[in-house]
């Protein structure tokens, strides 16, 4: 675990619970960190008990600065092949993928991390970005569409 400029062990305590090792000499002996996993079984917060009085303080994963940014998402965009249709990926504003298809409302995309993001109105829905695909992670299985040329 590192925290700032504090770096330490951590060994498993319990299921999702780990704990710094016991030391009379480190003030954050026995410290316990529990993580919390989304959905898709990938790790989206984490929480510890910093301050004795104070119930355990949330961390929750923020996505890559980058994935803000108009130039990383442009090439994300355009036209995927669905069996009966095309999905659409544009950009909204300066920074912000959403998706759309014929007959459906837009969606928009929240930035997970890498080349991952989230449908905000579909929780458990996550899209992938890999070389001319989209990856489309869905509780009922995963879908792979193919970008079309230009």
């Amino acid at each position: 675990m590192k925290l700032n400029r504090i770096s330490r062990p951590l060994g498993h305590f319990h299921y999702d619970t780990f704990a710094v090792p016991a030391n009379p000499l480190d003030d954050l002996e026995k410290l316990k960190v529990t993580f919390v996993t989304d959905l898709n079984g990938e790790i989206s917060s984490l929480s510890m008990p910093l301050e004795p009085h104070v119930k355990p303080i949330l961390f929750e994963r923020a996505a890559e600065a980058q994935m803000y940014q108009r130039t990383f998402l442009e090439r994300f965009t355009g036209d995927y092949d669905l069996p009966a249709s095309t999905l659409t990926v544009s950009l909204q504003g300066n920074n912000k993928l959403v998706l759309s298809r014929p007959g459906s409302p837009v969606l928009e995309m929240r930035p997970k991390h890498g080349q991952a993001f989230e449908v905000c109105a579909l929780p458990g829905q996550i899209f992938e970005f890999r070389d001319q695909e989209l990856v489309n992670f869905t509780p009922d299985g995963v879908y792979v569409y193919k970008k079309k040329k230009k």
